[in-house]
Protein backbone atom coordinates (compact mmCIF):
# COMPACT_ATOMS: atom_id res chain seq x y z
CA UNK A 1 0.00 0.00 0.00
CA UNK A 2 2.78 2.53 0.38
CA UNK A 3 1.87 3.39 3.96
CA UNK A 4 4.23 4.20 6.72
CA UNK A 5 2.51 1.84 9.27
CA UNK A 6 1.22 -1.66 8.56
CA UNK A 7 -2.48 -1.76 7.15
CA UNK A 8 -3.83 -2.80 10.17
CA UNK A 9 -2.78 0.50 11.98
CA UNK A 10 -4.18 2.99 9.02
CA UNK A 11 -6.98 5.33 10.18
CA UNK A 12 -10.74 4.05 9.58
CA UNK A 13 -13.09 6.09 10.56
CA UNK A 14 -12.78 7.40 14.33
CA UNK A 15 -10.55 4.10 14.46
CA UNK A 16 -7.75 2.16 12.76
CA UNK A 17 -8.64 -0.83 10.33
CA UNK A 18 -7.94 -3.29 13.12
CA UNK A 19 -9.90 -1.69 15.92
CA UNK A 20 -12.94 -1.49 13.89
CA UNK A 21 -12.32 -5.06 12.37
CA UNK A 22 -12.35 -6.18 15.91
CA UNK A 23 -15.25 -4.44 17.27
CA UNK A 24 -17.85 -6.32 16.03
CA UNK A 25 -16.32 -9.42 17.56
CA UNK A 26 -16.15 -8.01 20.74
CA UNK A 27 -19.58 -6.92 21.00
CA UNK A 28 -20.81 -9.95 19.44
CA UNK A 29 -22.54 -11.65 22.64
CA UNK A 30 -21.57 -15.02 21.35
CA UNK A 31 -17.70 -14.24 20.95
CA UNK A 32 -16.11 -14.84 24.80
CA UNK A 33 -12.50 -13.19 23.62
CA UNK A 34 -10.24 -12.22 20.81
CA UNK A 35 -6.62 -14.01 20.21
CA UNK A 36 -4.02 -11.25 17.86
CA UNK A 37 -0.87 -12.61 16.52
CA UNK A 38 1.33 -9.56 16.41
CA UNK A 39 4.84 -9.33 14.71
CA UNK A 40 7.94 -9.43 17.78
CA UNK A 41 8.81 -5.81 16.91
CA UNK A 42 4.99 -4.60 16.86
CA UNK A 43 5.15 -1.35 18.61
CA UNK A 44 1.71 0.22 17.90
CA UNK A 45 -0.52 -2.24 19.53
CA UNK A 46 0.03 -0.89 22.88
CA UNK A 47 -0.61 2.74 21.91
CA UNK A 48 -4.46 1.14 21.09
CA UNK A 49 -7.08 1.47 23.43
CA UNK A 50 -8.45 -2.18 22.17
CA UNK A 51 -4.95 -3.39 23.26
CA UNK A 52 -6.54 -2.69 27.20
CA UNK A 53 -9.62 -5.03 26.46
CA UNK A 54 -9.74 -7.73 29.30
CA UNK A 55 -11.30 -10.47 26.11
CA UNK A 56 -8.04 -9.41 24.11
CA UNK A 57 -5.16 -11.83 24.35
CA UNK A 58 -1.94 -11.40 21.84
CA UNK A 59 0.90 -13.79 20.77
CA UNK A 60 3.77 -13.17 18.73
CA UNK A 61 2.74 -14.56 15.43
CA UNK A 62 5.24 -16.39 13.15
CA UNK A 63 6.97 -15.51 9.47
CA UNK A 64 3.96 -16.95 7.75
CA UNK A 65 0.66 -16.50 7.98
CA UNK A 66 -0.05 -19.72 8.83
CA UNK A 67 2.34 -19.53 11.16
CA UNK A 68 1.02 -16.35 12.78
CA UNK A 69 -2.68 -18.52 12.70
CA UNK A 70 -0.85 -21.33 14.31
CA UNK A 71 0.41 -19.50 17.05
CA UNK A 72 -3.19 -17.97 17.89
CA UNK A 73 -4.78 -21.30 17.62
CA UNK A 74 -2.31 -22.59 20.35
CA UNK A 75 -3.89 -19.82 22.40
CA UNK A 76 -7.47 -20.44 21.84
CA UNK A 77 -6.77 -23.94 22.55
CA UNK A 78 -5.63 -23.23 26.28
CA UNK A 79 -8.46 -20.58 26.70
CA UNK A 80 -11.57 -22.64 24.73
CA UNK A 81 -13.84 -25.67 25.86
CA UNK A 82 -13.54 -28.32 23.53
CA UNK A 83 -16.97 -27.70 21.52
CA UNK A 84 -15.99 -23.65 20.77
CA UNK A 85 -16.13 -22.77 17.52
CA UNK A 86 -12.88 -20.49 16.33
CA UNK A 87 -13.18 -17.98 13.67
CA UNK A 88 -9.69 -16.68 11.99
CA UNK A 89 -10.17 -13.32 10.54
CA UNK A 90 -7.52 -11.19 8.69
CA UNK A 91 -7.75 -7.95 10.36
CA UNK A 92 -6.47 -5.51 7.00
Amino acid sequence: MGATAPKQYLPLQDATVIEASMSCFLRHPKISGVVVALHAQDHMWANLNISADKTVHTVVGGKSRAQSVNSALNKVSKLSKPDDFVLVHDAA
